[in-house]
């Protein structure tokens, strides 16, 4: 029972293809990179030492540590966003077909938003508990290195498609 059973869940499941090297020089070269395991592991360890800095930040810290930690965020998400640049070169069209990029392209989107537009929402529009939702998708991207977080990674991609319509809900409560 338990042989039928791991058969025909492997024939209900398709191949996946793998994606093709680009022609192009300079795309096969950015493929090569991004397809090589040192970049993702070199990945996972900033997004580890993203998660370190931002649990040292708190609410009552100097001026002087709150401009440090500014540009700290600011360099990761810089790194994050070359990350992103490189994958759309080299995967092209690809890259949206892969379920983790999408949700580290709106986690990058999210954060470069954030990061621009925290003091104008803050200071009219909304309340700062936004811009903790903001930063608890940035914690998400740890749940790549737990690959036994099933049930987490499916709530999380959950409220990642729910974000169009609480983007709505939320205009709509703060207008």
């Amino acid at each position: 029972k338990k042989y039928y059973n791991a058969m025909k869940k492997l024939g209900s499941k398709k191949p996946q293809k793998p994606i093709p090297r680009p022609e192009n020089k300079f795309q096969g070269l950015v493929f090569d990179l991004v397809n090589k395991q040192f970049f993702d592991i070199f990945i996972m360890v900033l997004i580890c030492l993203n998660m370190v800095t931002m649990m040292v930040e708190s609410d009552e810290q100097s001026e002087e540590m709150e401009f440090i930690l500014f540009w700290i965020n600011f360099v990761f998400i810089v790194v994050f966003t070359a990350e992103c640049i490189l994958k759309l070169i080299a995967l092209r069209h690809y890259y949206f077909g892969i379920g983790w990029n999408i949700f580290d392209f709106v986690v990058v989107i999210l954060s470069i938003l954030g990061m621009f537009l925290s003091d104008l929402i803050e200071k009219y529009f909304v309340s700062p508990t936004l811009f903790r939702v903001i930063r608890l998708a940035r914690i998400g991207r740890i749940l790549r290195l737990i690959r036994g977080a099933k049930g987490i990674r499916t709530l999380l991609f959950a409220l990642l498609m729910s974000l169009p319509a609480l983007f709505n809900i939320g205009l709509l409560l703060f207008l």
